[in-house]
């Protein structure tokens, strides 16, 4: 063998040394890379938060941790969200039972409050009702509002129709009307963008410490009842489309309760009078003259609306002399008696207004009625 040959054959064993040598290496590295992809994966668990598995390389385990990675990143989102929608099912389902179920709309208020703040994790849920016959919001009371903790601001006790802060909502009732729904997620941003700056508007935001929040009305049938307010005090809150839709859907089973507890208010309140009128009729057709007639019509009419006075004054026969009152029903007995007092000149005046017209004068405050005429 020559030198050449002998070279050649030297260079072709190192040649083929280095090559199985170099797969072995190779292989030993894949290896330990997969077994060490399969131990990552293994620490994600079903129903949990994904971990992040490191990639390590640019080749082809690289790319494939990399996959996995968002595999499992969008697997999550999806459980999530299917969770969410079971949630709001569950919860929609329980509050559509309990608003068709119930005729107490105390607790149908209690209960929707209490049961959208804790889904939504808001810190001030509250309703604000609103009166179409009298045209007025009531006062919120302690059924209508829930409070995450109690160092946050409450709403109770407001009547939001003489406070000068809530003027801009109490005047607002034409706006309910056409109102869908109304969402903010950044208070500097929603008072910038609807040019609230100086505005009560602002004022009322700033003194709530509101951050964020969603205000829909409460209607059902052309009949608004009101408003629900969610609010949130801290900053960082997202409202999805899927959460205004809830909204949206718990809003029409509040509006559903409110009308069948109103009208089976209604229902009720007018079997009683049918009930009373009956029994009042009965019992003055057993009395024997017209004196004992008018003391039954006045006791029976301060029972019946818990009144603490009541009076009959009779009109004179000549236009120049004061009604006198002639019977007097008293609830408590060491009230002073107005019985044969003449009436004030001021409530003649009131009813001539009427012309002897038959109507009926309803004064909530007297004072005030009185010095407003």
């Amino acid at each position: 063998m020559n030198f050449m040959e002998y070279f050649f054959l030297i260079f072709f064993i190192t040649t083929i040394i280095i090559f199985f040598t170099y797969i072995i290496c190779t292989k030993k590295n894949y290896c330990k890379a997969i077994k060490n992809l399969i131990n990552e994966i293994e620490k994600n668990k079903p129903g949990e938060t994904p971990v992040k598995i490191p990639v390590i390389s640019n080749d082809e385990i690289g790319l494939l941790t990399q996959k996995l990675n968002d595999i499992f990143e969008e697997n999550w989102e999806n459980t999530n969200k299917l969770k969410k929608t079971s949630e709001r099912e569950i919860l929609l389902r329980k509050l559509i039972t309990y608003a068709r179920s119930s005729l107490d709309i105390p607790e149908i208020k209690k209960n929707f409050v209490a049961q959208i703040a804790q889904y939504f994790d808001a810190d001030r849920v509250f309703i604000i009702e609103y009166d179409e016959e009298k045209h007025i919001f009531a006062p919120v009371d302690e059924y209508s509002e829930y409070l995450a903790s109690p160092d946050i601001k409450s709403f109770k006790g407001i009547n939001i129709n003489t406070e000068p802060l809530f003027r801009f909502f109490a005047n607002s009732v034409e706006a309910l009307k056409n109102t869908d729904i109304q969402i903010y997620t950044d208070a500097d941003k929603f008072i910038q963008k609807n040019n609230l700056v100086g505005t009560l508007a602002e004022k009322y935001i700033r003194d709530y410490s509101l951050e964020a929040g969603a205000g829909l009305t409460i209607e059902y049938a052309s009949h608004i009842y009101g408003a629900l307010l969610v609010h949130f005090t801290r900053k960082g809150i997202e409202i999805t489309e899927d959460d205004i839709d809830f909204i949206k859907a718990l809003g029409n089973q509040l509006g559903i309760g409110f009308y069948q507890a109103k009208l089976y208010s209604k229902i009720k309140q007018t079997a009683y009078k049918e009930r009373i009128l009956r029994e009042f009729l009965s019992e003055l057709k057993l009395t024997q003259n017209l004196d004992q007639a008018y003391n039954f019509i006045i006791s029976k009419i301060a029972n019946i609306y818990k009144a603490d006075r009541v009076f009959f004054a009779e009109t004179p026969s000549s236009k120049f002399e004061m009604p006198t009152i002639k019977y007097e029903h008293l609830k408590n007995i060491d009230a002073p008696f107005l019985k044969n007092t003449k009436l004030h000149n001021s409530i003649v005046e009131e009813f001539s207004k009427y012309n002897g017209e038959s109507k009926i004068l309803i004064i909530d405050e007297i004072k005030d009625h009185y010095n407003k005429n």
